[in-house]
């Protein structure tokens, strides 16, 4: 049973994402034949949201929840998704309600802690720290973050509460935590967040990149934003044009040309040589691999030139392709 609920919740999240409307007539006459139709109420809610009719969506949602009975015949998803949509229109006391519904003690024993009760109960502290409730905010994310360790969402979601109820220091070590403990390129946003929270104590930034520099020594990230810490917070020169020549080095020996011209161009970017960043931003998107942060590059540029309409082209651009594509986070430019 847990193995179906889990599923079920990924399965739900799927759904959202590709109701057509000619799917969502097909729901409408099942539910005109048989108004307790679950499945059909649960896909019209997917298209209700969607199409940000949130009290609709909740409505069917709420609906089949009664159908079923009780919490433990329904999936966690649904609840989140109600809860969601409340958070969405910023009603956060009907929020934790929902959520509230769905955490008693018995469904938790019943299911154990699988994934999806996680991520609710994640769900319930971004709620309470909406609602000034900062102890039990806290206390919902040290429950996930002390029962999960192998999720970096939940490190994320973590480091964004703990931001909002203003333990920046907390922040920046659950996102160093991510960084550090998934290396990969997808946690460059990460990287970001936790360098920006530090900005009083570079050094610890500075300590976090060294060490994202041996985990990833051909990744030219870590060196990126090391040098950046050096001109901007260290006032090390040196430094910083060690760490830009070493980004170039790791971009020259790409094998990918998309990546090789993108980091090159980010290097002319931050050195304000715009004519050779653009020059290698067109050379990246002829490559096309990776032309949406390419764009979102070239418009970041064309703004420092005071070009904007070049610049809302580019990010025009950017956006509608990253609208199309699954890799939906961009690369940062600067740290401000």
């Amino acid at each position: 049973m847990r193995v179906f609920i889990l599923a079920l919740f990924f399965l739900g999240y799927l759904q959202a994402h590709v109701v057509t409307p000619e799917v969502f007539a097909a729901m409408q006459k099942r539910l005109e034949k048989n108004s307790q139709d679950v499945e059909a109420l649960i896909i019209c809610s997917h298209y209700y949201e969607n199409k940000g009719e949130y009290p609709k969506a909740i409505d069917h949602i709420q609906k089949a929840l009664d159908i079923m009975k009780q919490p433990a015949s329904a999936t966690p998803d649904l609840y989140i998704r109600m809860a969601q949509m409340h958070v969405n229109t910023e009603q956060f006391s009907e929020a934790l309600t929902v959520f509230n519904q769905l955490l008693t003690k018995e469904f938790c024993q019943t299911y154990g802690h699988i994934p999806p009760i996680l991520h609710a109960i994640l769900w319930r502290g971004k709620v309470y720290a909406a609602l000034g409730k900062n102890e039990r905010a806290w206390q919902d994310v040290q429950f996930v973050l002390e029962r999960e360790q192998e999720m970096p969402a939940f490190f994320v979601e973590g480091a964004r509460i703990a931001e909002k109820l203003g333990q920046n220091l907390k922040a920046f070590e659950l996102y160093a935590k991510v960084a550090t403990q998934f290396p990969s390129p997808e946690s460059e946003p990460s990287v970001v967040r936790a360098i920006g929270l530090v900005k009083k104590q570079p050094q610890n930034a500075a300590e976090l990149l060294q060490k994202l520099e041996k985990l990833l020594p051909k990744e030219p990230y870590p060196s990126f934003y090391l040098a950046i810490v050096a001109k901007k917070y260290l006032d090390d020169d040196d430094l910083y044009e060690q760490k830009l020549q070493q980004v170039a080095k790791i971009a020259r020996e790409m094998s990918d040309k998309s990546l090789q011209f993108f980091w090159l161009a980010r290097v002319f970017y931050i050195q304000e040589k715009y004519t050779k960043a653009l020059e290698c931003i067109d050379k990246s998107i002829a490559a096309d691999k990776r032309p949406a942060a390419a764009y979102e590059l070239a418009a970041a540029i064309y703004e420092k030139q005071g070009n904007k309409d070049a610049a809302s082209k580019n990010r025009q651009t950017s956006l509608e392709m990253r609208q199309k594509s699954t890799y939906q986070w961009l690369f940062f430019y600067e740290i401000d």
